[in-house]
């Protein structure tokens, strides 16, 4: 068994009996690399009781002198870069990451918020969704929404259908259902959701419309006139010239449009799904 006899000598069995490691730099190895100190140690005697048993056999003085004063500081030295070189490439790594440069982060998760708007309706905002991006929904009923404060859900998983969508959060399993009578929704069990229903359910994707409930203060949204494009028309009002998409008799529409000059940062995407009794109108 070697057993360590102060900082710098091994002793023990006849193996190593009186090996010395003769190399300065092995000797006065740095704190920091002392768990590279036995190896090497271990890997001088070798070094040098072979040479000293084969000595009288195979080398000349010459060559023993050669090997002892030349090549023997040459593989100390090599190992002493070795382990330098090593712990100065671990050290590197752990002081990356524990001076701040930790490891990438997972991509900023998806999120809504709910509010009422000004004239009492649904809406919806929807943020950091890569295939939602500038989204919202609005949900349109006869009666101001029953809404004491905003919603806010992180983590959210969004599905939808044109007469419902559903906000669940991974985080607390929380739900939140808009939807239109009677729709069925794309989720398994809604016994513990929060469920708001309407006769009109728009989806639009509108990069300045966005802002205005992205940057709205407060805990309301602006008023649906200002952030709909789409309605659901009451089917006694026949008058639907101004529609460019829908009219009456028609449940539901859909409507894109850009600017003048095809910025597409300012386009937006519109769908809309009424409940019998009214009809889509884009206007």
């Amino acid at each position: 068994m070697i057993e360590r006899d102060g900082p710098f000598i091994l002793s023990g069995s006849n193996a190593w009996g009186g090996c010395q490691g003769r190399c300065l730099f092995v000797q006065n190895f740095p704190a920091r690399l002392q768990k590279y100190e036995l190896g090497l140690r271990i890997a001088t005697c070798i070094f040098e009781r072979v040479v000293w048993v084969a000595q009288p056999n195979i080398f000349d003085e010459l060559t023993s002198y050669c090997i002892m004063k030349v090549l023997f500081p040459i593989f100390c030295t090599l190992a002493l870069l070795y382990g330098v070189c090593s712990s100065c490439f671990n050290r590197g790594e752990s002081t990356a990451t524990s001076a701040g440069q930790q490891a990438p982060k997972d991509p900023e998760q998806a999120s809504v918020e709910i509010r009422k708007t000004a004239d009492g309706q649904i809406a919806a905002i929807v943020k950091n969704h890569r295939e939602l991006q500038n989204t919202y929904f609005v949900l349109s009923s006869l009666e101001p929404a029953d809404l004491p404060g905003p919603i806010s859900m992180t983590n959210v998983n969004v599905t939808f259908s044109n007469e419902c969508v559903v906000f669940q959060s991974k985080v607390d399993k929380s739900v939140v259902i808009l939807r239109l009578p009677s729709s069925t929704c794309p989720i398994q069990s809604t016994d513990k959701a929060v469920i708001f229903e309407g006769y009109g359910l728009a989806r639009q994707q509108d990069a300045g419309r966005y802002g205005l409930l992205l940057n709205a203060p407060g805990t309301t949204f602006p008023s649906t006139s200002d952030i709909l494009t789409c309605n659901c028309v009451d089917e006694s009002i026949t008058d639907d010239a101004s529609c460019k998409a829908g009219g009456v008799g028609a449940t539901e529409c859909s409507y894109s449009s850009a600017d003048a000059e095809g910025n597409s940062a300012m386009s937006s995407a519109n769908a809309l799904k009424c409940s019998k009794g009214y009809y889509a109108c884009c206007r």
